[in-house]
């Protein structure tokens, strides 16, 4: 639990950087057509953040993105409370009521930005609708965070469009991999059914493979493993298994002189007219134009 303060600090923190766009970049960004979609209003980074401490109870105009690197603190959105730990962040949602404040034995360092347009609306969207207001957390990465420094270094010293542009670039594909990698974190098989499932199936692509065997595996009736396994892919396991399967064969008639029999084979068709029908109807042409297609 972190401890309230009337303790504000006035002259900032050791090391701290902070960026305010001025009306005139983001009424650029907002009318660029490469950056339309996603403008940064502002951006910083506060190390060991004591005393650090922001309230704002009609909230803000745009999304802040709060990035917790070290130390711990709590943020507060209507009535809610989320503490954050390294390696969390939590986006906190336009004109919402909020309350964020570092801990004082271990204070936060974090990275944070303001951030809007349309195609933020839909990023954040897509986090919310699968996980409901909440914290976020993935594991750390320096390359990562370089987007954000270069994003912040840039800014403290040019202000030239391309600049701002660049920069506003650089944040957008920092919170595409949050909320992407957030969503899709790296599972090991074992200890998940659908992972096992694929793996399994990556393995046998020339095996015939029923569906009855795959939910037997995990002793799971087919209706209930098949709803599992389209709720964590969004397809049918017949489907996805189709799919996986003409991927492949994508690869073998790019990569190798195999015939398109031997390829449909090798990928778990017997008929090859059935493999060809399959192929033109997910990939719109014929294995052998494919092959001429791509092979250019």
């Amino acid at each position: 639990m972190i401890k309230e303060t009337n303790k504000k600090i006035k002259e900032g923190f050791v090391g701290q950087k902070m960026i305010v766009l001025s009306p005139n970049a983001i009424n650029y960004l907002a009318n660029n057509s490469i950056t339309e979609g996603f403008q940064i209003t502002a951006i910083g980074y506060y190390p060991k953040a004591a005393y650090h401490d922001r309230q704002r109870p009609a909230g803000s105009k745009e999304f802040i993105l709060l990035y917790c690197v070290d130390g711990e603190g709590q943020v507060k959105v209507d009535h809610q409370i989320f503490n954050l730990l390294p390696n969390d962040f939590f986006v906190i949602p336009p004109f919402k009521n909020h309350h964020y404040r570092s801990s004082q034995n271990n204070p936060w360092s974090i990275y944070w930005v303001h951030f809007k347009g349309k195609v933020a609306n839909a990023l954040i969207e897509k986090f919310y609708l699968r996980r409901g207001l909440r914290k976020g957390a993935i594991a750390y990465s320096e390359k990562l965070l370089e987007n954000f420094r270069e994003a912040i270094d840039l800014l403290s010293d040019r202000f030239s469009q391309e600049v701002v542009e660049y920069s506003s670039l650089l944040i957008k594909n920092f919170v595409v991999h949050l909320v992407y990698t957030e969503n899709h974190e790296v599972v090991y098989p074992e200890e998940d059914t659908v992972e096992n499932a694929i793996s399994y199936l990556k393995e046998n692509l020339s095996n015939e493979v029923k569906i009855q065997d795959f939910a037997a595996r995990f002793n799971l009736s087919v209706s209930r493993f098949s709803e599992i396994f389209k709720t964590k892919t969004g397809y049918s396991p017949i489907k996805y298994l189709i799919l996986t399967r003409i991927q492949k064969a994508c690869q073998l008639l790019h990569f190798t002189d195999l015939s398109v029999k031997e390829i449909a084979i090798k990928v778990g068709f017997e008929d090859q007219y059935y493999f060809s029908r399959m192929f033109k109807k997910l990939m719109g042409m014929p294995p052998t134009s494919y092959r001429k297609e791509y092979n250019k």
